[in-house]
Parts: C-alpha cells; sequence; structure tokens
C-alpha cells in the first residue's frame, strides 16, 4: 500500500466509531463467505450444519450474510472450526493489516484436517 492510500485510509478511519463499525463489518466480510465455503465443500445443507453445531438454521443463514450485522461469538467460530475440522487462528492486527487483506482476499475454503493430512502425510 503506498503511502497516499494508507494516510487516506487511516483518515477515514480517525472516528472511534467508524474503526468499531470497521472491524465488526470485516469480521463478517471474512467469516461469511469461508462458512458458506466450508459448508458447501462437506455437501450440507443450513440445515445440516447448524444442527451439527448445535444453533437453528436461521442462525447459520444469518453467518452466511456478510450484509447481516451478525455478532460471532467465538465459542460458536470453535465448534464450527471443529465441525469443519480446520484450525482456527484469532490475531489482533492493525488496521492497515485489515485492509490490505481485504484488497488481496481470495476466498477459498481451507483444507480439512484429513484432506490435508492425504496431500502430506
Amino acid at each position: 500500500m503506498n503511502l497516499e492510500k494508507r494516510r487516506q485510509m487511516l483518515k477515514s478511519l480517525e472516528d472511534e466509531e467508524t474503526r468499531r463499525s470497521f472491524v465488526v463489518a470485516d469480521i463478517g466480510m471474512t467469516l461469511a463467505p469461508l462458512i458458506f465455503l466450508l459448508r458447501k465443500k462437506h455437501g450440507w445443507t443450513q440445515k445440516e450444519l447448524a444442527r451439527r453445531v448445535g444453533l437453528r438454521q436461521t442462525i447459520i443463514s444469518r453467518m452466511e450474510n456478510p450484509s447481516d450485522v451478525y455478532r460471532y461469538n467465538l465459542k460458536t467460530i470453535e465448534k464450527l472450526a471443529t465441525v469443519f475440522d480446520v484450525a482456527l487462528m484469532v490475531k489482533f492486527v492493525s488496521f492497515s493489516e485489515i485492509w490490505m487483506e481485504n484488497l488481496t482476499a481470495e476466498w477459498r475454503a481451507p483444507l480439512s484436517f484429513a484432506d490435508e493430512a492425504s496431500v502430506f502425510l
């Protein structure tokens, strides 16, 4: 990211409420397509995924909708990772790192442990 773009990005995030909204929206924009892709990869309906995680289908639908301001719960995300058999990484990052990640994001479902093991073991 060039210096001028970084300045513009940081300027747009000067307000604390704007930064909070940006982070909440980014979580949804990041998780929603991944949940959808992983569910489809397993060949599950929203109802089937909901059953496996212990949620209602309507909650899965909200989680898969990047426009919905669903408040993700870390325990629920941990359950999803377990059901999908993938690792979960949660970390704190600078705003410019989120911004850059969004600009270069390619949405692919991560490999499950079994898929990864079949390739590398």
